[in-house]
């Protein structure tokens, strides 16, 4: 049973700008070496994939307080390059399947409504008009102090994986890439991929976006940097 809940977990997933890359990983792999290493989360950051575009996706695996650490942690490093550099403001990007935002926003913005006063920030949902057979996914932008973003997120995280467990995986709507039974949404994700707005191939920062096998090569982020 422990076994099969490592191999569903539902991972985080985040925008970040490409400038803001170099910094997350550090000199020879040493940043994301320590994150990983302090959060015991494992780390995706897909920065080869859908090179030139401004933003990258970074997908977080472990159990959900793991995957929270290691996100407030890259975000503390995103804050200080940005005042390292001048540039201002850093807001938490999280990205989140169509299906499972209404959970989010709530009946009439309640929810969010809620998660942002209880946190203290704000949050905003990109447009379900741009959401496509080629992006399936729509983007959580939170602005605050990291500690406040870092308290949405866990609020947020919380609800999409509620919203995926109860509404989605009992209907087989997404699966774990080589999983048995594979849901036309799952090969939606593994032949179209893609963050909002960089639509791309298998292998791009989209896919497979979701839950994913423990032995997937791109959740090996810790393999590839010999950590």
């Amino acid at each position: 049973m422990a076994n099969s809940q490592r191999n569903m977990e539902y991972p985080l997933r985040i925008l970040v700008s490409s400038d803001m890359v170099g910094a997350i990983i550090g000199k020879g792999g040493a940043t994301i070496r320590n994150i990983t290493q302090q959060t015991r989360a494992r780390v995706d950051v897909h920065r080869k994939e859908n090179s030139g575009t401004l933003e990258k996706a970074i997908t977080i695996f472990g159990n959900p307080e793991n995957c929270t650490q290691a996100c407030k942690k890259i975000m503390e490093v995103m804050e200080q390059e940005a005042q390292n550099t001048g540039k201002g403001e850093v807001p938490l990007k999280i990205l989140a399947h169509n299906n499972l935002v209404g959970r989010i926003i709530g009946k009439g913005g309640a929810q969010i409504k809620k998660i942002m006063q209880d946190s203290d920030t704000k949050i905003t949902v990109s447009s379900i008009h741009d959401v496509s057979s080629y992006n399936m996914e729509r983007i959580i932008t939170i602005k605050g102090s990291v500690e406040s973003m870092s308290n949405a997120e866990a609020m947020i995280s919380s609800k999409l994986r509620q919203s995926f467990e109860n509404d989605m995986a009992p209907q087989g709507m997404m699966s774990y890439a080589g999983g048995p039974a594979v849901h036309q949404m799952t090969m939606i994700g593994a032949q179209l991929g893609g963050y909002p707005g960089s639509p791309g191939p298998r292998g791009s920062p989209g896919y497979p976006g979701y839950v994913r096998t423990r032995f997937s090569r791109s959740y090996q982020l810790s393999a590839r940097l010999n950590i």
